[in-house]
């Protein structure tokens, strides 16, 4: 049964929601069943860390889970609330699809679940946290991130090779042309 002071909080959130996307509450909940009715998937990173909760035989355990792509921001968010691994950087972006897995979908040890739901409940926190949040502050436009972490400027080294490739290089537009100089 829902109590006095959560039927409050969900007026006080749905009002600041209409006035952050400037839409009425009709509006605002036709896009929500919208995104509801989408296909979810589970990212990579998500599925890796529910691999290692279901497989207690696994005696060495990655810290680290990661790829060529940062992870997005519920990913990224995920991990860290789950506290057993670690994600470098996240790009930030949010993507309507994403999910976990749910537990029907899953086998897993009682001992697992247990610390499974304990961290998707300091999940759903920090996320509600984050929402009340961003409802109290001016909407701003964020710069679209790179999603990719494969050659960031800086951190890797040229070889002779790349060094020699890239003098015969000429950026056009946003087009790199090759020429050479023995035409």
């Amino acid at each position: 049964m829902r109590t006095k002071s959560t039927a409050n909080q969900r007026k006080t959130f749905m009002r600041n929601l209409e006035t952050t996307l400037g839409k009425n509450r009709t509006a605002v909940e036709k896009e929500i069943d919208k995104v509801v009715s989408l296909e979810n998937r589970v990212h990579a990173e998500i599925q890796l860390v529910y691999h290692y909760e279901y497989d207690q035989q696994v005696k060495l355990r990655p810290r680290i889970i990661c790829s060529n792509k940062e992870a997005c921001y519920l990913c990224y968010l995920f991990i860290t609330t789950h506290g057993k691994f670690y994600t470098q950087r996240s790009h930030g972006n949010l993507y309507l699809q994403w999910r976990l897995p749910r537990f029907d979908e899953l086998q897993l040890p009682r001992d697992s679940e247990r610390q499974m739901k304990q961290a998707i409940t300091r999940f759903n926190h920090a996320i509600e946290t984050q929402i009340l949040s961003c409802l109290s502050q001016k909407l701003q436009r964020r710069q679209d991130p790179s999603e990719s972490s494969v050659f960031l400027p800086g951190v890797y080294t040229a070889s002779d090779m790349s060094s020699h490739l890239e003098r015969n290089l000429v950026v056009v537009g946003k087009t790199r042309v090759r020429f050479d100089d023995q035409e």
